[in-house]
């Protein structure tokens, strides 16, 4: 998760939002019920 602007790669300016980043790079690692339970979790407390 990039929580204050110092995201894993480059970019050109810092992120001023909070920011879910996920890598599926390896999706034997990350099965979908798993992500989709992360950025359900991410966007309920984004609300709270």
């Amino acid at each position: 998760m990039v929580l204050i602007g110092r995201p894993p790669y480059a970019v050109d300016q810092p992120i001023t939002t909070p920011a879910l980043v996920i890598s599926l790079d390896d999706d034997a690692l990350s099965p979908a019920t798993v992500v989709d339970r992360i950025v359900t979790w991410w966007h309920d407390a984004a609300r709270s």
